[in-house]
């Protein structure tokens, strides 16, 4: 990005604010990576003794930008490239605003940004985390706990931190804990531009340190200091209430937390509220017996897929009608080998195994394939006597039963799986294990 060579007049506070700050023309700079049309958001920024940000704005094709507040209207600083920026005292930012764009034509477009500077919740909400970013995490796991990144968004932050381990539901408790009462206590942010080495000598809390500059910002709120450019509420109550709402792992030692805040939290829970209403109502329980319900009724369906798992041994032990005998007394002698295709109704699949070895142990040398249909699917299993894997493989022998059911299959010499779509032709794939075996 070109900025222009000579400032602009020292009387525009935008100017003041920007033109005097490395730090926000750094960070002016760096986002120029947005893509095209994006509002580039807010920097805190001090003019005359007064706190405020410095709005952002960005089309690459604009020549000027106009900040529109209700029915005042604020001309945005130029700053080349398609950049334009505007200073507001912290006493009177809005919660939205609209951004009107100016072309070299004559026209023009506007853009509602109704949530531009809720950020700040989510920002403030990072050094409530940890006293200093981390702090409170140092407190729940120790000192080994480093940041390693960082997202903010308008009601959600994202958190990255080294732990060799995941929070127990316990750490996860005593964090929120931790930043919501800091958060009640409703400290007042203030905004303080001042050289690194004052900054150092205050006690502020430096993460990345090699990134800083000569000049930096520092922020204070209660007993938390730190170095910051990012946007924030004007006191820690702004951000109401700070819900973990996901922590995991995103590389070897270094854990990820996901929260919301403001409306996000309360979007959250009404969402927990919601759902929760509909397991109540779904267990035919109330809000206070529903967890006893629930467990109840994984009991009773771990007891049901029990039955359901012996009654397939059954049935796979009858063989769907005469018994095992009747379906021996189909098998085929071919080059001295028996083989035996059948089909059968059990659609349990470890029943099916156990039916495919039970079949090929009472028939001895033997070769044996059995089929059934499961959740609209044909689905076949062969087994092969263990002398005979020299020269019969099971997973060379049921392919072209795969083949006719439109699936394909494999496994170890004596024990193959398939599967297939085309349940019309089940028969026909049973039946082609005889020419297989021929």
């Amino acid at each position: 990005m070109n900025f222009p060579s000579l400032p602009p007049s020292a009387s525009d506070p935008s100017a003041t604010a920007l033109m005097g700050d490395p730090v926000l023309l750094r960070a002016l700079r760096d986002d120029m990576s947005h893509s095209p049309h994006a509002v580039l958001g807010a920097h805190p920024a001090v003019f005359a003794e007064q706190s405020g940000v410095v709005v952002r704005a960005f089309h690459p094709d604009a020549i000027a930008c106009t900040l529109l507040l209700g029915v005042e209207a604020r001309p945005m600083l130029a700053l080349g490239g398609g950049v334009f920026a505007v200073f507001l005292a912290q006493a009177k930012l809005p919660l939205a605003y609209r951004l009107r764009f100016g072309f070299g034509n004559g026209s023009t477009w506007e853009r509602e940004d109704p949530y531009r500077f809720l950020p700040s919740l989510g920002d403030l909400d990072l050094h409530l985390i940890g006293e200093g970013t981390h702090r409170k995490l140092w407190t729940v796991l120790g000192s080994h706990a480093q940041q390693k990144g960082s997202l903010v968004g308008p009601d959600r932050l994202r958190f990255d931190f080294t732990s060799p381990r995941a929070l127990t539901p316990e750490e996860i408790t005593k964090v929120e804990d931790l930043v919501n009462q800091r958060t009640l206590q409703n400290h007042t942010v203030q905004t303080e531009v001042l050289s690194m080495d004052e900054a150092r000598a205050r006690g502020a809390m430096m993460i990345f340190e090699e990134k800083y500059g000569d000049v930096v910002r520092m922020l204070s709120m209660g007993e938390s200091t730190e170095l910051c450019g990012g946007t924030h509420a004007r006191a820690t109550g702004d951000i109401g209430l700070f819900k973990i709402v996901s922590e995991q792992g995103v590389s070897a030692g270094v854990r990820r937390i996901i929260a919301v805040t403001g409306d996000g939290a309360l979007a959250y829970l009404r969402d927990v509220e919601t759902n929760f209403a509909k397991v109540v109502s779904l267990a035919k329980a109330t809000p206070a017996n529903v967890l006893d319900k629930v467990e109840k009724l994984l009991q009773h369906e771990r007891a049901l897929e029990k039955q359901i798992d012996e009654l397939q041994r059954k049935l796979a032990t009858g063989g769907g009608g005469g018994g095992l005998e009747a379906l021996l007394a189909k098998a085929r002698d071919i080059a001295g080998v028996k083989v035996l295709g059948v089909r059968t109704e059990v659609t349990d699949r470890a029943a099916l195994r156990e039916l495919a070895e039970q079949l090929r142990d009472k028939l001895g040398q033997s070769v044996v394939l059995v089929g059934s249909v499961a959740d609209g699917k044909a689905q076949l299993v062969l087994t092969v006597a263990k002398d005979l894997t020299s020269r019969l493989k099971a997973g060379d022998l049921i392919k072209n039963s795969a083949q006719i059911v439109g699936g394909s299959g494999g496994g170890r010499p004596d024990m193959a799986q398939a599967g297939g779509t085309e349940l019309a032709r089940l028969d026909e794939a049973i039946e082609a294990i005889y020419a297989s075996v021929g």
